[in-house]
């Protein structure tokens, strides 16, 4: 039974004994610091403007550069101000609805001597709440009471009473006016540090104020809130009984534990035989109720009352609230005839099919991928259940941790490394799991993880960490800690080894081969805007192996899906890399790291195709040798090919500029001896 709107779980120190009015204080300051935040930023930007007009050349310089991010962290920390609060979810009744349920309200209400009550939902919580909200809340606010339909079919008519007569204290001393007002201030400050994080943009001042001023507020705003709670179940005693405040707040207790962790755990579990999904406030109606008999004992019940008021609660413990109501705890009766039977009577059906409704709305799409996805599961287990190797038992035991059997992955993570003790990932695995069971033994299985397999470290590391951690062993936990943090940054810098090309990479012949090649060119062609292409291998220097480099100069000004049309053509391997020099980016020929990369990519003699048309018409009456490109200005023949490759100069010479195409072989009959070498795919006309 909760006073809402809804909570930010704010920490309070037990005992606190703060105001109202001191507590209102807290958030005006709270205000105060919030304008100094905002003029912090707005004079940020004024300076800015005021350097630029004065032409201040520091000043404007700073201003170039941080004026628009300066203007609009501003607005975005104005806007961290204006939101509105969200409304009560769940199904409005009307008055002729659920005459029976208004009465009942009206009834308790006028006991109480409480403001009028504007507008009833039913929820979809086990839990009751009053929201005072509106456009002038502080004010005129509008009063709605929230009552959960789980409620409605666990509840006996009179812990019904009691939980509305909660309530409706809450509202006679109109504590959703300050809880609305607190909950704003509390969003606006999570909001603010939100944005500014999110944007990197956090000032010494607004960190402070987040250290120090933010906790006092949250812990000011949960005292209060538990007295309100306390004081809400006084006036619900007077009205009602405090031996039935006390059986409804046992009732409310027992019944969210069983709905969370007993209800809706089978309810999403029926996604792997239901394709579509189920309707479960219909079946809430009957097998709630049913699982409320069956779990509600002596043994539940002590584990509610073990529990004790936490620093972050809004509400104090079941303990405490019982102990002040000067009642002892007994097990609730759990009636034939719910609350929802004799207050709304058939009206409680078709509210849980709307309830319903919305539920399989908000849920149909996932719940249809799910099911496929475990189907598509459980048809691979079949597959794999009889193939006997290492990879079929390491990926069986993947898809049974998935499903969530653990026992079974267990077993078969066990079997991969008995089947291959060389096994890294299912080495890792069963490491993982063994000490998620406390076995020492997982230590020893994730050492040997790494060692088989490198690129495992950094997790086996991070997982050996947390647990010395969890074990109170920090020197181990340290050791660990820092190795995972250097295998990151190594693997930090291979993968970015692989993404890029530079100046100082080490380019070597490819070793594709020859039809690849022309299937690769064949489907250059077909791309107008490619002008040259340049294919090399690229020895890599921080992980073992080597990729493919293709490097294109595009003659059209619009090519941002050339490279994803390439690919799309499965002509590279996966992992080769593919650059793209278009028209645009000529400009920045002038630029070290531009010009090194061309000429780091040219100085690879190689073999070049030229296009098909000039094939015929150079390749059939010149000796294999060095020829320019309509790009190249320089021609430069290598040491060993200078007799083929000045011949070819001076047959060059003569063809007009516009026709040149290069030819470089990868092994000339006047070498000595063969040359590895860059190879130009495609070349076309400028």
């Amino acid at each position: 039974m909760t006073n809402t709107s809804p909570s930010l779980a704010p920490a309070l120190i037990p005992g606190s004994t703060s105001s109202t009015r001191g507590l209102l204080l807290l958030v005006i300051e709270g205000y105060v610091y919030y304008l100094a935040t905002i003029l912090l930023f707005v004079g940020s930007v004024g300076f800015l403007a005021w350097g630029v007009l004065a032409r201040q050349p520091l000043v404007a310089l700073i201003a170039l550069f941080a004026g628009l991010p300066t203007l609009a962290l501003t607005g975005a920390v104005l806007r961290c101000l204006f939101f509105r609060l969200p409304q009560p979810q769940g199904v409005r009744l009307m008055a002729h609805d659920a005459p029976g349920l208004q009465a009942l309200v009206e009834e308790v209400r006028e006991s109480l001597r409480s403001p009028q009550i504007h507008g009833i939902t039913v929820g979809t919580a086990f839990n009751a709440s009053a929201s005072q909200a509106g456009r002038f809340a502080l004010f005129r606010p509008r009063n709605t009471l929230s009552i959960g339909y789980p409620l409605l079919v666990v509840l006996t008519p009179e812990q019904l009473r009691a939980v509305i007569a909660h309530e409706l204290a809450h509202v006679f001393h109109s504590h959703g006016r300050v809880a609305g007002w607190l909950y704003r201030a509390r969003l606006s400050w999570k909001r603010l540090a939100t944005t500014l994080i999110d944007r990197g943009a956090v000032p010494i001042l607004v960190r402070w104020l987040l250290a120090t001023y933010v906790p006092r507020l949250e812990m000011r705003s949960a005292a209060l809130a538990r007295e309100q709670e306390g004081l809400a179940d006084r006036y619900a005693a007077g009205a009602v009984g405090s031996r039935t405040v006390a059986d409804a707040l046992v009732a409310v207790e027992l019944g969210a534990h069983v709905l969370e962790n007993e209800f809706w755990p089978a309810i999403f579990d029926s996604v792997e035989t239901h394709a579509e999904p189920p309707q479960p406030f219909t079946q809430m109606s009957v097998e709630l109720r049913a699982l409320a008999r069956d779990r509600f004992s002596a043994e539940l019940l002590a584990e509610m009352l073990d529990s004790c008021t936490q620093s972050r609660d809004t509400h104090p413990s079941l303990r405490d609230r019982l102990s002040a109501l000067g009642e002892s705890p007994h097990l609730p009766e759990v009636a034939d005839r719910t609350a929802g039977d004799v207050y709304l009577g058939h009206a409680l059906q078709s509210i849980a099919a709307q309830l319903d409704d919305d539920w399989q709305t908000d849920r149909r799409s996932a719940w249809r991928q799910r099911h496929a996805k475990l189907r598509d599961t459980h048809c691979r287990l079949a597959e794999l259940a009889s193939v006997p190797t290492a990879d079929a038992a390491f990926e069986r035991a993947r898809l049974l941790e998935d499903l969530g059997r653990d026992d079974e992955a267990l077993t078969a993570y066990e079997a991969a490394v008995s089947m291959d003790s060389q096994h890294g990932r299912a080495l890792l695995a069963l490491g993982r799991m063994l000490l998620s069971h406390d076995d020492a033994a997982g230590v020893l299985r994730l050492e040997r993880s790494m060692e088989v397999d490198k690129s495992l470290a950094r997790e086996a590391c991070s997982l050996l960490a947390d647990h010395y951690w969890h074990r109170n062993r920090p020197v181990e936990a340290q050791r660990y800690q820092a190795q995972a943090t250097r295998y990151e940054t190594q693997a930090a810098i291979a993968s970015e080894e692989r993404a890029t090309v530079t100046v100082l990479d080490r380019l070597v012949l490819h070793d594709m081969a020859a039809s690849d090649l022309e299937a690769l060119r064949a489907g250059l062609e077909r791309e107008p805007e490619i002008v040259d292409a340049f294919l090399a291998r690229k020895q890599l220097r921080y992980s073992d192996g080597s990729l493919l480099v293709l490097v294109l100069r595009a003659g059209g000004r619009e090519n941002r899906d050339l490279t994803s049309r390439i690919r799309a053509t499965h002509l590279l391997p996966s992992d080769a890399v593919v650059i793209v020099l278009d028209r645009d980016q000529r400009s920045l020929e002038n630029r070290t790291e531009s010009r090194a990369r061309r000429t780091d990519l040219r100085a690879v003699p190689g073999l070049c195709l030229s296009h098909r048309r000039l094939a015929a018409r150079e390749l059939a009456v010149r000796p294999p040798g060095l020829v320019a490109t309509s790009a190249d200005r320089q021609l430069t023949p290598d040491s060993g090919r200078i007799g083929a490759g000045q011949r070819m100069v001076e047959e060059c010479q003569r063809i007009p500029q516009r026709h040149r195409t290069v030819v470089f072989p990868q092994q000339i009959p006047e070498a000595s001896s063969a040359h590895s070498c860059k190879e130009r795919v495609l070349s076309r006309d400028s």
